[in-house]
């Protein structure tokens, strides 16, 4: 938080531990370049009035 009422996070999560196994590399060997990333980053801006 800062001066300006604004503050920012990065969340970050594991998508394989939901279940989400979708070109997963945590899930199958084989994908090669077709593999996404089980980590999701997000940035989250907030604005208080």
């Amino acid at each position: 938080l800062n001066s300006e009422n604004n503050a920012t996070a990065m969340l970050v999560f594991d998508r394989s531990k939901y279940d989400v196994r979708f070109r997963s590399g945590s899930f199958f060997d084989e994908l090669g370049d077709k593999l996404i990333l089980d980590d999701i980053k997000l940035e989250v801006a907030l604005e208080f009035n």
